[in-house]
C-alpha cells in the first residue's frame, strides 16, 4: 500500500512531539535490526507505547506507515540514530530531523550526539555513514544557505571538543543576533 503525503506530514507531526511536554512517554519509532542475533533483511519498524503502570509494549506499524518512514529517511527529516540490544532484539531508533544536535569534530566532520546528564557516562556521538547520507546532506545545505549556525566550541563529558550546528531557526537568529550585538557604551 503506497503512503500519501498526508501519512508524511502526520508521522513527522508524531514523531517531533516526542520531546513536549506531557504523557509519562511518548511513542516512539524503532528499526528493528535483528531478532535472537538474526539479522533481520529487511528492517522491520515498531512503535513503542507506554502501556501504563511504568510498562511498554511495541507494534508493528503499518504497511503505509512504514511506507512514509522510509521515503522520510530517504529524505532525510527522519534519521536512524542510537542502537540499542537487549539480548533479543536490537534496535535503532529514529528520530526527526529537528530534535538531533549535529556539530562538527575536530576533524570538521559532521557528526550527531546528545548528551548525558551525568559526568560519568560519555555523551553519545553517531559518526555518519551512509545511512545519514541525506541528513548530513541538509545539514550542509543549511550551512551554505545561512539557515544553520556553527557555534562556539564545547566539550563532551568524555572530553572531546567540538563545535554545535544549530538547526532551529529560533536559535540560528537568537546566535546571529547575539553575535551582532554592540551595547551601547557607558
Amino acid at each position: 500500500m503506497l503512503h500519501t503525503p498526508k501519512d508524511e506530514d502526520t508521522l513527522l507531526e508524531r514523531l517531533r512531539s516526542q520531546h513536549l511536554e506531557g504523557r509519562p512517554m511518548r511513542d516512539h519509532l524503532y528499526e528493528i535490526i535483528s531478532y535472537n542475533g538474526t539479522k533481520l533483511t529487511p528492517t522491520k519498524l515498531e512503535w513503542m507505547y507506554y502501556a501504563g503502570m511504568g510498562e511498554i509494549t511495541c507494534q508493528e506499524v503499518q504497511e503505509k506507515i512504514h511506507s512514509a518512514a522510509k521515503e522520510l529517511l530517504r529524505k532525510g527529516h527522519l534519521v536512524r540514530t542510537f542502537e540499542e540490544d537487549n539480548g533479543w532484539k536490537a534496535i535503532r531508533r529514529i528520530e526527526h530531523f529537528d530534535d538531533l544536535k549535529f556539530g562538527y569534530d575536530s576533524n570538521r566532520e559532521i557528526i550527531i550526539f546528545d548528551f548525558i546528564p551525568s559526568d560519568t557516562m560519555p555523551d553519545p556521538i553517531i559518526r555518519p555513514d551512509k545511512m545519514h547520507r541525506s541528513a548530513v546532506a541538509r545539514v550542509k545545505q543549511m550551512i551554505e544557505d545561512k539557515r544553520a549556525f556553527v557555534d562556539q566550541p564545547l566539550r563532551l563529558t568524555q572530553g572531546d571538543i567540538i563545535r554545535p550546528i544549530a538547526t532551529n531557526p529560533n536559535i540560528v537568529e537568537t546566535r546571529r543576533r547575539q553575535i551582532d550585538f554592540n551595547p551601547p557604551g557607558p
